[in-house]
């Protein structure tokens, strides 16, 4: 049975403490710049947002165009983007309160493809271990650093398997004693947000890879080997190996992919501009 194609990729960061504000950051960093890399949004994240903020709630019309159909192609395209935008925040705002809250070791995973069960691309994110004890932590430079490795990395740059927009999942992986449902975490999270996946492997045909992030003064702890197999009831089939005993809860429905279609010669963009 073919075995999952799983690369690794290390990236050592200049941080002293990994603080939570600085975790949540680290992967908030990962999957902007993949969504940016996997073309669902038409330019890196940080302009992606500037521009969308800018969008007018009503769309101008040209009076030598025609106005109906004018005002609901780009009112849909405007409405497309204003909405991606909320869900990655609100996508932000519940991994911001899960890793503050959570008092064990999480693991995370984005995903690209229609379901989380017919994925194309699986990106397994790994953690320097959180120090709870510090709040305050300069991690602006490690943060930029971050970005600039993963746009320039080979493995994410090479053989894309994602091609167009499609869906992106965030998921969390906690270990299954201490599950979300008997968490005291729940309490700060959106249940209906939070979706257990029952026994989640990742497909088996789907490539992975896992991004390691470590700290600069020491090393990162490794949580599962990534070559070992996983057995089930009585068969045993090669899947990507998240550790024994996690249980992944996808959040929210996903995040649908945005593409900057051309209206009458002009982009969302250049309205959100007033051109």
């Amino acid at each position: 049975m073919r075995k999952n194609m799983i690369t690794t990729l290390d990236i050592n960061l200049n941080i002293d403490v990994n603080t939570v504000e600085t975790c949540s950051r680290m992967v908030q960093t990962v999957i902007k710049v993949l969504l940016f890399q996997r073309c669902q949004i038409p330019f890196c994240f940080e302009v992606f947002q500037s521009i969308v903020k800018k969008i007018p709630s009503s769309p101008v019309e040209s009076p030598d165009e025609n106005p109906a159909y004018n005002n609901f192609q780009i009112r849909r395209q405007c409405n497309a983007a204003s909405k991606l935008l909320e869900s990655i925040s609100h996508l932000f705002e519940e991994l911001s309160v899960a890793i503050k809250e959570s008092q064990q070791t999480l693991q995370f995973m984005v995903l690209f493809g229609t379901t989380v069960y017919t994925a194309k691309e699986a990106f397994l994110i790994n953690v320097p271990k959180i120090n709870r004890n510090h709040h305050r932590n300069s991690s602006e430079a490690a943060l930029k650093q971050l970005a600039m490795k993963l746009t320039l990395a080979d493995e994410i740059q090479l053989k894309p398997k994602v091609k167009g927009t499609t869906n992106t999942f965030l998921l969390i992986g906690m270990n299954s004693s201490e599950s979300f449902k008997n968490s005291t975490l729940r309490a700060d999270l959106d249940s209906d947000t939070w979706h257990l996946l029952e026994e989640y492997e990742v497909p088996q045909k789907c490539p992975t890879l896992v991004i390691n992030l470590t700290r600069q003064m020491d090393s990162m702890e490794i949580y599962c080997d990534m070559t070992s197999k996983l057995n089930i009831g009585n068969s045993s089939k090669e899947v990507v190996p998240v550790c024994d005993k996690v249980m992944w809860y996808k959040i929210g429905n996903g995040l649908k992919g945005f593409k900057d279609v051309l209206i009458k010669g002009k982009s969302v963009w250049d309205y959100a501009q007033g051109r």
